[in-house]
């Protein structure tokens, strides 16, 4: 007989049922603030407020920095769960959850200056190394360019945005990304489009913005399992894609589901959106089970998985 290739599914860590709830719990509000959300094309500060209040923007965040530090599973779930209610919401978030974890392997110095006094602090990010930093001799940088696709950056706390680092003779030396306070930067205010309306995905302009050593973090350095922090759990490039793969997308699968699915005999329905399920199970239970010492998501040999490709 061929040995069965099920899978068990690791057991969700403590908490994971309590947030989830809370995101089913806040999701029909959620739909009923969308439509104001996407009229300003930005989410309602009620919104936030509630995301924030129930600590739903803390999934992945590390439990030093006061954060739930959860699975990939999770995520997904709460994201799904707010994307019911309010897929822009659930994108915002989403793309949230991936940018406290990577603060989470950056210096505890630049941990603190995010979570000490606010441990519910959001953050937006534009990870993408659109800008440039020059390295300068004290080990500083100065950061200028242009991020479009800030997604949630009206009401972000910090924001951490990607750049080219070149030395002072414009010679490149890494890449990464940089956490500054969104006073520094200009927003735009030019998000206009027919999709997502609601994420307030402005574009942002830096322009010779002054940034210490310990709040940047090398790209490169993370994904070969060489992060200064090493609080945050999970494998790089599973998370970073990962985080937002729970939202729109996962809702909008159900939905096309359902509604495929209606069309059918009788007695096929349920098993298009039931395979759909099944398959983003997979997903997460894959993430999961990377995992060796049996504590999903938080083991500390996940961070330093090789990774295969890039970002």
């Amino acid at each position: 007989m061929a040995a069965s290739d099920t899978r068990l599914i690791p057991p969700e860590p403590a908490g994971a049922a309590a947030v989830k709830a809370s995101a089913e719990r806040i999701a029909p509000r959620l739909k009923a603030l969308a439509p104001e959300a996407e009229k300003s094309r930005r989410l309602t500060r009620e919104g936030i407020d509630l995301v924030r209040d129930h600590g739903l923007f803390k999934i992945l965040q590390p439990e030093r920095s006061g954060g739930h530090q959860l699975t990939l599973r999770t995520h997904l779930d709460v994201v799904s769960a707010l994307s019911e209610g309010c897929v822009s919401t659930g994108w915002v978030v989403g793309v949230a959850h991936a940018h406290s974890w990577l603060i989470g392997h950056m210096p505890r110095q630049a941990q603190d200056d995010v979570y000490a006094d606010n441990p519910n602090a959001f953050v937006a990010a534009v990870v993408g190394p659109r800008g440039k930093a020059v390295k300068r001799a004290d080990g500083s940088f100065q950061l200028n360019g242009f991020w479009p696709f800030g997604s949630g950056s009206d009401y972000a706390d910090w924001l951490m945005l990607g750049a080219e680092v070149v030395d002072e003779q414009g010679q490149t030396e890494d890449w990464g990304d940089f956490l500054i306070p969104p006073g520094d930067i200009d927003n735009l205010d030019d998000w206009h489009s027919a999709g997502l309306a609601g994420t307030g995905s402005h574009s942002l302009v830096g322009k010779n913005v002054t940034v210490p050593p310990h709040r940047f973090i090398s790209m490169p350095a993370l994904f070969q399992g060489h992060s200064p922090g090493g609080a945050a759990r999970g494998h790089t490039v599973q998370v970073l894609s990962g985080a937002g793969v729970g939202t729109g997308i996962d809702w909008l699968g159900d939905r096309l589901c359902e509604g495929f699915s209606g069309r059918l005999p009788r007695q096929h329905r349920g098993q298009s959106r039931g395979l759909y399920r099944a398959r983003t199970d997979r997903v997460a239970t894959h993430a999961d089970e990377r995992c060796q010492c049996g504590n999903p998501g938080r083991c500390c040999r996940t961070a330093a998985l090789p990774v295969r490709g890039h970002h």
